[in-house]
């Protein structure tokens, strides 16, 4: 990149002619020479380390004859020169860069792009390297479109990350990726229920406890997990150890928000399951992580958002009553409202779980010392067109009414 513009292009065209010369694809070149050709990929890899201004200064044009060889030199070395893991590595390093040029996606997929890259990790099933550059091409190919999803997932692209998961499970860098193509190919209920019998729940578990201290795996296997959880049968989530890593992963990372995020949504969808499945979560001790994110994440909708969800669903089990009634616990929920008075969801969840609580005289006593009252008018007041807080908030200052002192209460917050 020191290199004019026009010494640029010169360099480009004169690497595609001396590499096809010795390829072995062209009739009128050399036979094939793997020294040449890995140098060539790698001046190419080098050219593209910025995309989009190499794109500017190159031409449409003359990266798409680069494209076409490199996915060619793939499809050439799995075909008959051999394995070549350097040609694979700097020809990955170069699809993945330009993944990031709509264009240039374009035309990864149209010369075959998908099958030259599972082809080539199915190749090279020893080499990190080679599975992180191929699950990141794999993620970024499927981001945008349902049908590169389902593309991917009938090139065997699935089989591929997940035996990628087995084999390289130690690795940081090559689990991050794989996770993450993971819960991007998870598309369909078909494709999710094979995941799951192919044991895509028990890597995801494996990967979490491995790597308990990368946020960054956290966050994108428990992306995953939520997805295939949605479509697994409650035997398999029992048997599993699955809320074990996720209460594993929110007590290592409770200042970390997408970890929170991620993990009290799973819980929150485990909460609307049967009866064993609530058990579990209760005896796991995952309403006290329920609890710390309310402490640590007060300002965050979306994590405050899944625990009181979680609380709601659980409402009528003993466990669950007895956190929501620890000393400084409603005092944790009214806070949470007050610093998310703008979220219309977060004040519809907390009115609702004021309102169970105000159900009975001992916590209703509890309630307004908290300044649940206060809350719920400010609530009322905020998220006026939403029937739903309207509506919980006259049942808590109807219960509230019933008694004559909070009856006075309530007529000075009126």
């Amino acid at each position: 990149w020191e290199l004019r513009p026009k010494e640029l292009r010169e360099l480009t065209v004169c690497t595609v002619e001396t590499v096809k010369m010795n390829s072995g694809i062209s009739s009128s070149g050399r036979s094939f020479r793997g020294d040449v050709v890995t140098s060539g990929m790698a001046v190419f890899a080098d050219i593209f380390a910025e995309p989009v201004l190499a794109v500017r200064v190159l031409g449409m044009q003359k990266v798409e004859r680069v494209i076409e060889l490199v996915l060619s030199l793939i499809y050439a070395c799995l075909d008959k020169f051999g394995n070549h893991p350097f040609i694979f590595s700097f020809g990955f390093s170069v699809l993945q860069r330009l993944c990031n040029v709509n264009d240039c996606h374009n035309l990864i997929l149209r010369f075959g792009g998908i099958v030259a890259v599972i082809d080539g990790m199915t190749a090279n099933g020893g080499n990190a390297n080679i599975q992180e550059k191929g699950c990141n091409i794999l993620r970024r190919l499927a981001a945008y479109h349902l049908e590169i999803k389902l593309t991917i997932v009938e090139s065997d692209g699935v089989d591929a990350v997940l035996n990628n998961m087995m084999t390289h499970s130690a690795n940081e860098a090559v689990i991050s990726e794989a996770c993450s193509a993971l819960s991007v190919l998870c598309v369909d209920k078909q494709t999710r229920t094979f995941i799951i019998q192919q044991g895509g729940v028990l890597l995801l578990e494996n990967a979490m406890e491995i790597h308990i201290g990368s946020s960054l795996i956290q966050e994108n296997a428990l992306d995953a997990l939520c997805l295939l959880s949605s479509d697994a049968d409650s035997e398999i989530l029992l048997t599993s150890n699955i809320i074990t890593s996720i209460k594993d992963s929110l007590d290592n990372h409770i200042e970390e928000s997408n970890v929170q995020r991620r993990g009290l949504s799973i819980l929150r969808n485990f909460s609307l399951r049967d009866e064993k499945i609530k058990s579990s979560i209760e005896s796991s001790g995952c309403l006290d992580n329920c609890t710390k994110a309310l402490e640590m994440h007060t300002s965050t909708p979306n994590v405050i958002d899944s625990a009181f969800s979680i609380f709601l669903h659980l409402f009528n089990r003993s466990e669950c009553q007895k956190v929501l009634l620890r000393r400084g616990m409603i005092e944790l929920i009214v806070h949470a409202m007050m610093a998310n008075v703008q979220s219309q969801r977060t004040q519809m969840l907390g009115c609702s779980l004021l309102c169970a609580l105000c159900e009975t005289p001992h916590s209703r006593v509890i309630v307004v010392d908290a300044c649940g009252l206060e809350a719920t008018v400010y609530a009322m007041l905020t998220q006026f067109s939403s029937e739903s807080v309207q509506d919980k908030g006259c049942r808590i200052l109807s219960c509230c009414s019933l008694d004559p002192l909070m009856a006075c209460y309530s007529e000075e917050l009126n």
